[in-house]
């Protein structure tokens, strides 16, 4: 389960990003569930938060780079640190408090790729670095609505030949990112839900079979869904840590077109070998 952090001291918005009223239109049910796989370590971690203005659920997920403790603890403390985050700051200053934590916290090295879901009036705005995914779903949809930052996605977004080890290859990351260079878009969630994924589950798992697992018969299972992607993702072969967070509704129509994520940036920055 997703446990809940101690409440932050206010942050000011530096985004201009509208502050929620305390009523928000959407409420979802969250899990989340974090396995190490064939790592040393598990270097995946999930953190959230009620935010006391909105009283909705912050969520962050971070994937270290590495197979070490230090990639374990950077991780961590990035999602602490975003979650902690309040939702007049928005997600993508969530994203620098991760950065500033790194940066003080471990200046000898460390890093991640991280993904912050926020709730809005009727919405979700979301922001990541590196290659952890959010996708929007429903009963009938599941759509991704990050852009991963990799040297296969540059290359395929300039309709250029991408080869599998460019997926490993992470063009902008925590420590690192420029402001200008986080990327963020806002999900419609009024009857829709959300995933949060490390890539060792979205790596693994074909959107076809993410689909599946979300959409099966509650009362044929009895693990919350974000454990069912996991252990899925693991049983059919999946070596890396495998993380996911899973937000639902009890009912979810189809979903409207997906807003364009922003913050495409102009190419690969700085580049980290999973």
């Amino acid at each position: 389960m997703i446990e809940p952090l101690s409440t932050a001291p206010h942050t000011s918005s530096s985004r201009n990003e509208t502050r929620p009223p305390r009523e928000l239109v959407s409420e979802l049910i969250w899990s989340a569930a974090t396995r190490r796989g064939a790592r040393r370590v598990n270097a995946d971690a999930v953190a959230s938060r009620v935010d006391p203005d909105s009283h909705g659920v912050v969520v962050a997920l971070a994937d270290g780079i590495g197979d070490q403790a230090l990639a374990a603890q950077v991780a961590r403390a990035a999602v602490d640190a975003s979650a902690r985050t309040s939702c007049e700051a928005g997600p993508v200053e969530a994203v620098l408090a991760a950065q500033r934590v790194l940066r003080t916290r471990y200046p000898a090295g460390g890093d991640c790729v991280l993904v912050v879901a926020m709730p809005f009036p009727g919405c979700h705005r979301l922001a990541w670095v590196g290659n952890c995914r959010a996708y929007r779903w429903d009963a009938d949809t599941l759509e991704q609505v990050s852009a991963d930052q990799t040297m296969a996605e540059h290359f395929r977004v300039r309709h250029q030949q991408a080869t599998p080890r460019m997926e490993h290859v992470i063009t902008n990351t925590v420590r690192t990112t420029l402001p200008e260079d986080i990327r963020w878009t806002e999900v419609n969630t009024v009857h829709s839900g959300l995933v949060l994924s490390s890539d060792g589950v979205h790596r693994v798992l074909a959107e076809s079979v993410i689909h599946s697992v979300l959409v099966q018969p509650r009362a044929a299972i009895a693990t919350p869904l974000a454990a069912c992607l996991v252990d899925t993702a693991l049983r059919l072969g999946g070596r890396d840590n495998a993380s996911a967070v899973v937000a639902e509704h009890s009912s979810t129509p189809h979903l409207p077109t997906p807003r364009t994520p922003g913050h495409r940036g102009t190419g690969p920055k700085s580049v980290s070998q999973r």
